[in-house]
Parts: C-alpha cells; sequence; structure tokens
C-alpha cells in the first residue's frame, strides 16, 4: 500500500431514474456536477444488447461522465438468472467500455436457506472473475441484505475461494444497523472495496435526504477513505497478474441511489452534500475513449 486515501467520484448509479432516458441521466450528471456513473442492466443497457451499450458509451463520453460500472442483474450460482447467463452480461460491460461489472450474491430466503448454496455460488463467482480479467474487467458484488454478501462472516466465506486480488464488493449502509456497526463492516471490506452506492434511509425504510446522514456518512466514507490507495497502482489486482489499466488502476466512485420520491428535482441538492464531504474527489478525470 502506498498511505495514499482513497478519494471517491461523485457519481450516479442510474438505476436511481429508471424511468429517465439515458440521456436526460447524463443531462442530469453534467448540471449537478456527477463525474461518474453506473449503468444498470435492467433498462438503460440491457444485457445483451450491445448496440445500446455502443450508444450510451458514445454518449457518456460525449457528456465527460465516466464509466465506472455496469450494473447487472446476474446472481452468482444462478445461471438463469439472465438470459443467457454472464456471456451477454459480460459482452454488454465490453461494448459500454465499463471496467466492473456489478453481480448479486445469489439469495438468502426468509428461513435461512441459501439459493444456491454458498459453495455454488463462490465457484460461479470464481469462474466469472476469471472470465472478466480475460478482458480485463473486473467483478464486484454487491452488498445487500437477502443475499449472500450480507455480512461479515458470509463475505469471508464468499470471498475465500479467490486468489488475492480477484473480485470486489460495492457497499451500502444496512439502515437496520447502528452507524458503528455499519463503519465497521465497511472498514473490514478492505481494499476489496470498490464502489459505495450513496443513500440515506431510516430503519423502517423511508427515504430521507442525504443532508439528514451527514454524521453517518461522514463516517463511512472516514472508513472508505482507509481501505484503499484511491486511483492508482492496485496492490490485490497487481498481484493477480491483472495488467489491463481499468482493472490495475481502478476510479472508485460514491454513487447516489434511491433519492427521495425518486425525483430528479432533488438531486442537486443531494449531489451538493455528496461533494462537501472531503474524501469525494472535486476533479472530473478525462472521459475514456469510447468503444
Amino acid at each position: 500500500m502506498t498511505g495514499r486515501a482513497r478519494r471517491f467520484l461523485p457519481g450516479l448509479a442510474s438505476v436511481t431514474f429508471r424511468a429517465l432516458s439515458p440521456d436526460a441521466i447524463l443531462s442530469l450528471c453534467q448540471v449537478t456536477g456527477l463525474a461518474a456513473i453506473e449503468w444498470g442492466g435492467d433498462l438503460h443497457v440491457p444485457h445483451g444488447d450491445e448496440a445500446a451499450a455502443r450508444r450510451v458509451a458514445r454518449m457518456s463520453g460525449d457528456a465527460g461522465v465516466r464509466i465506472v460500472s455496469y450494473g447487472s442483474y446476474y446472481r452468482l450460482g444462478c445461471p438463469d438468472s439472465v438470459a443467457g447467463g454472464f456471456p451477454p452480461v459480460l459482452a454488454s460491460a465490453l461494448a459500454l467500455g465499463a471496467p466492473a461489472i456489478r453481480v448479486w450474491a445469489g439469495r438468502r430466503m426468509p428461513d435461512g436457506r441459501e439459493d444456491p448454496a454458498l459453495p455454488v455460488a463462490a465457484d460461479d463467482f470464481l469462474r466469472v472473475c476469471e472470465a472478466a480479467a480475460a478482458h480485463g474487467v473486473a467483478i464486484s458484488t454487491e452488498w445487500h441484505r437477502g443475499t449472500l454478501n450480507d455480512g461479515p462472516e458470509a463475505h469471508r466465506a464468499l470471498f475465500g475461494r479467490l486468489p488475492t486480488g480477484l473480485g470486489r464488493s460495492h457497499w451500502q449502509p444496512d439502515p437496520g444497523l447502528s452507524r458503528e456497526a455499519n463503519a465497521a463492516i465497511l472498514s473490514g471490506i478492505g481494499a476489496r472495496l470498490l464502489h459505495l452506492h450513496v443513500f440515506h434511509w431510516a430503519p423502517d425504510g423511508r427515504r430521507l435526504f442525504l443532508r439528514e446522514g451527514r454524521p453517518d456518512w461522514a463516517r463511512y466514507l472516514a472508513a472508505a477513505s482507509g481501505t484503499g490507495t484511491g486511483p492508482g497502482p492496485d496492490p490485490l489486482a497487481a498481484d493477480a497478474g491483472l495488467a489491463h489499466a481499468n482493472v490495475a488502476d481502478p476510479w472508485s466512485a460514491a454513487l447516489l441511489e434511491f433519492v427521495p420520491g425518486d425525483d430528479p428535482a432533488v438531486l442537486a441538492g443531494e449531489a451538493e452534500t455528496l461533494r462537501a464531504f472531503a474524501e469525494i474527489g472535486d476533479s472530473r478525470p478525462e472521459a475514456p475513449p469510447a468503444p
């Protein structure tokens, strides 16, 4: 580790505004100063639609908004979760020029059963990581309740079968946990952390404005800033021999998601709050060329 604190590009998860077109979302990013985006694989860049992915890649480059992730709905160990399995997901990510693909870690059933069993999900995790790494793309699991990546023990078990350097994790807070518990979990992810999904919810699921969660997010970003080196050579990626620049030199992003009322009109205020945190980068990197 170089000792440099990780900083995060301010960005947006496109699924925040599923009702809007990609060009409308990019316009919002421009006017609110959001420099990064995770494009969703359900509507904006559908799995397997490479033409749509190339079109959105060109639009993003023209808008100066960096694509940092392809938000897929592929579930590890559940190949039927996406028509055609993982290959169309990877094809779309490559056409989009995304340096990382977000996947879901199976399901945890209400009665505690795992769907699929953890070893099956972990084996698939390794398989898709290796397939993506051959093209210089990282795989990052969604940190989410009701999945096999929903707590420290589950996280360690899921990643335990991967060689050092393969596999990343997104992170988002669990509204049912305390600030201290969430921060401890985030710190425990360590250098495997890739991107943050940023929102503020009440314990009962009500969506609140990010400014109401300033103490929480100040703590979370402080924890996250110490988990890696920020833009620059990544020891985990280097150990794995992943030579592609997008993997060895990832840009982490803090991606706004779940704004109150799904209202585009509140995005400017949410973005302003996000950018006010010291750990959020204030420069917009040059967008990579469209594929």
